[in-house]
């Protein structure tokens, strides 16, 4: 992998167990979480935010991180790392079935299911925004898929 490590190796077992578990090709999931949060230890704690007030590792927003068990009650699980790694990989698979294509499910991971979506029926109206469309080829250039 070419990106700057960080905390990365903190995690990497619990990376490449949950691309193992969920089916997820190598590296995938750690270059997804790479452009989500760069292993910065200030992001992965929820010190540092980011872009839209996304937490943790994984970037997660409330909604999908609801879905995925990392929030109830009064518990945001989004700042445990191994937890969101896991509930990272759970969604990516998901997505990719979804979708039926690993790009299509990164830019889903990163721009939100309902957003792919509607770019994919009314592409002239609804286009994919310059963000999105470098997040996916900056992932994708560094992983074999």
């Amino acid at each position: 992998m070419r990106w700057k490590i960080n905390e990365y190796p903190k995690y990497a077992s619990a990376i490449r167990e949950a691309e193992r578990i969920y089916n997820i090709p190598r590296d995938l999931l750690g270059r997804v979480l790479f452009q989500e949060s760069q292993f910065e230890a200030d992001k992965i704690a929820g010190k540092g935010r980011h872009k839209y007030g996304a937490i943790g590792i994984a970037g997660f927003m409330p909604i999908v991180a609801s879905k995925y068990g990392l929030i109830s009650n009064n518990t945001d699980l989004r700042y445990d790392p191994t937890h969101s790694i896991f509930a990272a990989a759970q969604y990516l698979r998901d997505l990719r079935k979804r979708f039926t294509d690993w790009k299509t499910a990164v830019m889903a991971f990163q721009w939100g299911q309902e957003n792919v979506v509607n770019h994919k029926h009314k592409t002239e109206t609804y286009p994919l925004p310059i963000d999105t469309s470098q997040y996916v080829a900056q992932i994708l250039a560094d992983v074999q898929i």
